[in-house]
C-alpha cells in the first residue's frame, strides 16, 4: 500500500527544483532515502541537484532518463527502477569473477593460438598482390569424384545421400501447418512434364518470380533437360524485363501467379514474343484475375507435375538429357548499374567451382541442397509476427519454422533492428535502462571476445524469440550491412553475423566472415578455391604499397568466374581476361587487406553505389562517394 508524504515530511525535505511533491508516493521515508541513495549512485541518466535537509545538506539526482518525471514515481515504477540496480549488482559479480580468468588465462591462450593472418601470398610486386585462402583444403579431383562436373550429378548426389531427409518447405498462409515435402520425386515429375511440352535441350527458359521451393524446382527441372535457366529480378522496371525476353529470345516464361497480371501489360504492349507461360500457384490469389489475354498456352506449376507423371510412367527409357560441365546453366540479369541490365553467363562447371562458398539467392539453396540441409522458403508479409498476412493470433514464418540458419539482405536486418528498438521504447524508459545497460555491457565483453550467459539469460533470451529462439549464424550479402545494425543482431540474439562479398559475375559470393572474428566494417576472408588480387589504381591513389594496409581494385580469379556477359562481347572484354592459365574478373571495387587477411571495401572505382535496397545510385560529375566509407 503507498501513501503520501505527510506536511511535515514535506518541510523535512525540501527539493531545490520544483516538483509536486503531493503527487510523488512512497511506502515511508526509509525507501525514499534508498531511493535518493540509488538515484545519487547511478551514472550518465540524472542531472544532479542539491537538497536541503533539516540539519544537513547532502546530492541527490533528478530521475532524468527521457521525458520521465519524478513526480511519477510509484511503486511499480520503483521496483522496476531497483530491479536493474539488482540486475547491475549480479552482472557486476560476474565481472569480478571473470575478469581474472580473462586477463590471466583466456587472453594468453587466446593470443597464443591467433592466426596472424588467414591467407597465403603468391605473388607480391610494386603494382599488384595475388593471395588466397591459408586454409586451402579446396580439391578439385574430390568435387568431382562427389559430386560430379555438374548440377544435376550434383542433384542426384544429394536425392541419394538425403534421401529420408526434408528438402524443401513452405508455410500455408491460411493453415498454421508447416509443409514440408521431400522433392526428389517431385523434381523427376517437373523435368518430364517440360519434355511432355516439346521443349528442347539449350532452350532458354525464364524465370520472373521470387524465390520459392516451386522456383527452385523449376530451375532443377530445366538443370536435368540441360536447358538454360534465365533469371529476371521481380523489382526491374517493365522495359527491364522486356529487354530480357527480347534479348534471349526467350518463348517459354515461368513466373509467380501475382506476377501473371503485370506480364500480361508488357506482353500487350510490346507484341508476342512469350508462347508459354507456366505460373507458380499462390492460394491467395485468384487466377481469373490474373490470367493474361494473350494468344499464349498457360499451364499451373501442378499441371507441369500431373503431364510429367503421365510421361514417366509412359517413357521409361526415355533419353538422357544431361549436361556439359561447360554447358550454360544460368544466365543471370543484373538489376543493371548502368542502366540496361546485362545477363551475366554462367556454366555448370562455374556454379559447381564454388558451390560451397555462396551467400546469395539461387547459390546459396543449391549449396544447402547438396549438404542435405532442409531450406525453409519465406516472404516479407508472412516472416514476422506483424507480417500484413499473418493472422492474428497467429505467429510469422520465422517462429513456426526456427530456423538454425538465415541468409538475409541488409534492408531485413536494419528491419529487425529498427522493430526491436520501437518495441524497447514502447515498454517504457524503465526497459530503455535496463536494455541499454545489458546491451554495453555485453558490446564491452565482445570485443575482448567472450560471451555474456548470465545477461543473455535474464535479458536477451526473451528477445531472440522474435527469430525463433534457435539462429546461431546468419549470413548478409547484396548490399551495404550498417557497423550499427551488424553489432546489434550479434549482441541482442546472440549469434554470429557475417558479412559476404561477391558479384554475379563469381557465381555468388567468395569471401565471407569468420566466426571467431568480431571485426565491424570488413567484408571477411576468401574462400578455399578462389584466388584475389589488389592491383594499383593510379587515378585514385590507391596501391599495394599504401600503409599501414595494401590498397587497390579487387580483382577475383579461379574457375568460379562467369564466361561473360550474354551478347556484349565488348563489355565482356573489358572486365574479363585471362593470365597464366586462370580467368579473372576485375570488380571495379578498391579494397585493404587487413593484417589478419581478412578484405575491407573502402571505396569504388565508378561513380555508382549499390544501396541497401539493392538499387543502384549514379553520382555523375556532380557527385563522388566518400573515400572511406565501408560496406560490404
Amino acid at each position: 500500500m503507498t501513501v503520501r508524504l505527510s506536511s511535515h515530511e514535506r518541510e523535512i525535505v525540501k527539493f531545490s527544483v520544483e516538483l509536486d511533491l503531493n503527487s510523488i508516493k512512497f511506502l515511508n521515508k526509509s525507501l525514499l532515502n534508498n531511493i535518493i541513495y540509488f538515484l545519487a549512485s547511478s551514472k550518465g541518466h540524472y542531472n544532479p541537484t542539491v537538497c536541503a535537509s533539516q540539519n544537513k545538506n547532502f546530492v541527490i539526482h533528478k530521475f532524468m532518463m527521457r521525458n520521465y518525471d519524478v513526480k511519477n514515481l510509484n511503486l511499480k515504477n520503483v521496483t522496476s527502477f531497483l530491479s536493474v540496480g539488482l540486475i547491475k549488482l549480479i552482472v557486476l559479480t560476474w565481472d569480478l569473477l571473470v575478469s581474472p580468468i580473462y586477463y590471466l588465462i583466456y587472453q594468453p591462450w587466446k593470443k597464443g593460438n591467433q592466426k596472424l593472418s588467414t591467407i597465403q601470398t603468391l605473388l607480391q610486386n610494386d603494382s599488384t598482390i595475388v593471395y588466397r585462402s591459408l586454409d586451402n583444403n579446396f580439391n578439385e579431383d574430390r568435387r568431382k569424384i562427389e559430386y560430379g562436373d555438374t548440377l544435376v550429378d550434383l542433384i542426384d548426389y544429394a536425392s541419394k545421400a538425403n534421401m529420408s531427409k526434408n528438402c524443401f518447405g513452405t508455410r500455408r498462409i491460411f493453415n498454421v501447418e508447416q509443409i514440408v515435402t521431400k522433392e526428389n520425386n517431385t523434381m523427376t515429375k517437373y523435368d518430364q512434364g517440360l519434355r511432355h511440352l516439346k521443349f528442347l535441350p539449350k532452350d532458354k527458359i525464364l524465370l520472373y518470380a521470387e524465390s520459392s521451393a516451386k522456383w527452385l524446382v523449376s530451375a532443377f527441372g530445366c538443370f536435368k533437360n540441360s536447358m538454360t535457366v534465365v533469371t529476371i529480378y521481380t523489382n526491374l522496371g517493365d522495359e527491364g524485363v522486356y529487354h530480357c525476353i527480347e534479348q534471349t529470345d526467350a518463348k517459354v516464361i515461368i513466373t509467380s501467379q501475382n506476377l501473371l497480371k503485370r506480364l500480361q501489360k508488357i506482353l500487350a504492349s510490346k507484341g508476342g514474343l512469350i508462347q508459354t507461360i507456366i505460373y507458380l500457384e499462390k492460394e491467395e490469389f485468384s487466377l481469373a484475375q490474373t490470367t493474361p489475354e494473350q494468344d499464349v498456352n498457360v499451364y499451373s506449376f501442378n499441371e507441369i507435375l500431373e503431364k510429367g507423371l503421365k510421361s514417366y510412367s509412359q517413357n521409361d527409357n526415355e533419353e538422357d538429357w544431361r549436361p556439359n560441365s561447360e554447358d550454360i546453366a544460368v544466365i543471370m540479369y543484373t538489376s543493371g548499374s548502368s542502366g540496361v541490365p546485362k545477363g551475366v553467363v554462367l556454366s555448370h562447371f562455374n556454379i559447381m567451382s564454388n558451390i560451397f562458398a555462396h551467400i546469395f539467392e539461387l547459390s546459396v539453396e543449391i549449396a544447402l541442397f547438396g549438404k542435405g540441409i532442409p531450406i525453409g522458403f519465406s516472404g516479407p508479409n508472412t516472416l514476422m509476427n506483424s507480417g500484413s498476412m499473418v493472422k492474428e493470433g497467429q505467429i510469422g514464418d520465422i517462429c513456426e519454422l526456427k530456423p538454425t540458419y538465415m541468409a538475409v539482405v541488409p534492408l531485413i536486418a536494419d528491419r529487425i533492428y529498427k522493430i526491436i528498438i520501437q518495441k524497447v521504447s514502447e515498454n517504457g524508459p524503465f526497459s530503455e535502462l535496463l536494455f541499454n545497460f545489458c546491451y554495453e555491457y555485453k558490446s564491452k565483453w565482445r570485443k575482448l571476445g567472450m560471451n555474456t550467459p548470465i545477461i543473455n539469460l535474464l535479458f536477451f533470451k526473451k528477445i531472440q524469440q522474435f527469430l525463433g529462439g534457435n539462429v546461431s549464424t546468419i549470413v548478409s550479402g547484396g548490399a551495404p550491412l550498417s557497423a550499427q545494425a551488424h553489432e546489434f543482431m550479434e549482441i541482442v540474439f546472440d549469434l554470429k553475423l557475417s558479412q559476404g562479398y561477391g558479384l554475379t559475375e563469381t557465381c555468388g559470393g567468395f569471401i565471407l566472415g569468420r566466426k571467431e572474428d568480431f571485426s565491424l566494417g570488413e567484408v571477411g576472408h576468401p574462400f578455399p578455391g578462389p584466388f584475389v588480387k589488389l592491383t594499383n589504381w593510379d587515378e585514385g591513389e590507391y596501391t599495394v604499397k599504401d600503409k599501414p594496409y595494401p590498397r587497390g581494385e579487387i580483382h577475383v580469379g579461379g574457375g568460379l568466374i562467369a564466361m561473360g556477359y550474354f551478347e556484349l562481347m565488348d563489355e565482356t572484354e573489358e572486365n574479363f581476361y585471362e593470365e597464366n592459365g586462370v580467368r579473372w574478373f576485375k570488380t571495379g571495387d578498391i579494397g585493404q587487406l587487413q593484417s589478419s587477411g581478412a578484405l575491407k571495401i573502402i571505396d569504388r572505382k565508378k561513380d555508382i553505389i549499390k544501396l541497401q535496397n539493392g538499387e543502384y545510385v549514379f553520382f555523375g560529375k556532380g557527385g563522388n562517394i566518400p573515400r572511406h566509407t565501408s560496406f560490404g
